[in-house]
């Protein structure tokens, strides 16, 4: 019997080890609606630069941020990845909206930033994917004509109006 439990719970311990590589936490915790943390998983992205796929993370840190309406968090985000898209061929097309959103008073300036970084990055992710997907969402109802949002999930968790409109929006493209 010990040896049964032995052998489930190290088959288990592998299969948890060796999944590990398959994906990884996106977008951070978020608590659902009785409390208890959830994980988004995404299918791992990677670039031909790893200070790209850097860049890339803090944006999604933004993302995740700015659906949550967390205006320190999407601060910091955004300051990490200014530094981050430095090192970046071509990202300084990025530096300028990423700055703004760092130094917007609230949220609603912050997703005024958004709008222009997502699409700087999807520019600079173009063409640069070497393994996985990104998904360009878009809502049509944000900033007075529609706004798109990067994401490696594929899920609609919209930026621009975060909790009371999380599933608005639809997906326009695959980069890979």
């Amino acid at each position: 019997m010990k040896t049964l439990k032995l052998s489930c719970t190290v088959i288990l311990f592998l299969g948890a080890v060796l999944g590990y590589g398959q994906h990884k936490i996106a977008h951070g915790n978020q608590a659902d609606k009785d409390g208890m943390k959830m994980h988004h998983m995404e299918t791992e992205v990677t670039f031909n630069s790893d200070f790209l796929g850097e860049s890339y993370q803090h944006y999604t840190n933004i993302h995740e941020a700015m659906v949550n309406a967390d205006s320190n968090e999407a601060k910091k985000s955004a300051n990490l990845l200014a530094k981050s898209l430095k090192k970046v061929k071509q990202g300084g097309q990025a530096l300028i909206p990423s700055d703004a959103l760092a130094s917007a008073v609230d949220v609603k300036g912050q997703r005024k930033a958004f709008s222009a970084l997502s699409n700087a990055m999807g520019k600079l992710v173009k063409g640069n994917v070497t393994a996985g997907k990104i998904y360009k969402a878009f809502c049509p109802m944000a900033m007075n004509g529609g706004a798109y949002w990067l994401s490696s999930v594929q899920e609609i968790r919209n930026t621009y109006f975060g909790e009371k409109m999380l599933g608005c929006g639809s997906f326009k493209e695959t980069i890979q």
